[in-house]
């Protein structure tokens, strides 16, 4: 059995990213008809670019109110109470004033009273949220707005990048991996560094790899996977007599605003006979 192999740097790049593999429970909304809604994990929503985040809970023992922590990637962090209702089986609305709201600016340790607006759906079934919202901070007159719109990936790509990676995973070929890799990939290395680490590694090669099945798409923490099970042999056994399965990590990211997003390599799970 495979203890380790050529992945190993890579698969490391997947457990960074989010906890593939967890699912991301949405919360309940209370009907007004019953008693207090119950607790559930914050349901987390990411735009398309991952530069927008909102983390919505329900309060203990309060109705169609939530908790909420609004990020902006280099701006800061809102939090506070916001009005939940249902809009419909799988439709859950945040609209209205936020209340006790606390705003802390990237890098400072410290907060401040702040405003938050906020109208929009989100839809736990598929994890996906169209809000916007208008915020408040120091130093500004003005209220700054969001979009936040989570990224609709196009599954039909999906299948074809998993193909285009086992073809480079069996070819050993680093560069064309680092080109379609994740960011959490190349965040970490730079394509020297990583075709480094990649070819310093002394197990023996993957072969003959092919998809396994079909894939299936995992949303955690507001971060779209398309997980692929693969089927491969190794350099030492040609004859395919010993075959090992393991599952290849695709991840939808979308580089900024005005770009389509693409499938990104983002790793491998361990090797199994």
């Amino acid at each position: 059995m495979i203890k380790s192999s050529r992945m190993t740097v890579i698969l490391l790049a997947v457990v960074a990213t989010a906890g593939i593999g967890a699912v991301s429970a949405a919360a309940t909304v209370g009907n007004g008809t019953s008693g207090p809604a119950p607790i559930e994990p914050p349901y987390v929503v990411r735009d398309a670019t991952g530069d927008l985040t909102l983390s919505v809970q329900l309060q203990p023992g309060v109705r169609n109110t939530g908790s909420f922590d609004f990020s902006v990637n280099g701006v800061g962090d809102w939090a506070g109470t916001i009005p939940i209702k249902a809009a419909g089986p799988h439709v859950t609305r945040l609209t209205g004033s936020a209340t006790g709201v606390s705003f802390q600016a990237a890098g400072a340790s410290t907060t401040v009273p702040a405003e938050v607006r906020m109208h929009g759906e989100v839809t736990p079934k598929d994890e996906s949220a169209t809000v916007d919202l208008w915020v408040t901070r120091p130093g500004s007159a003005r209220e700054s707005h969001y979009l936040l719109k989570t990224a609709r990936p196009d599954l039909g790509e999906a299948r074809e990048a998993a193909r285009r990676a086992a073809v480079a995973l069996e070819a050993e070929d680093w560069h064309a991996i680092y080109r379609m890799a994740a960011s959490t990939i190349t965040q970490q290395y730079t394509e020297a560094q990583f075709m480094r680490a990649m070819s310093s590694q002394q197990q023996p090669g993957m072969r003959k790899v092919a998809l396994y099945g079909r894939g299936t798409v995992n949303v955690s923490s507001g971060i779209t996977y398309f997980v692929q099970p693969i089927r491969f042999g190794t350099a030492g056994s040609e004859d395919m007599a010993d075959t090992y399965t393991a599952n290849l990590m695709l991840v939808w990211e979308q580089t900024s605003r005005w770009e389509r997003g693409t499938w990104h390599f983002a790793g491998t799970t361990q090797p199994s006979s």
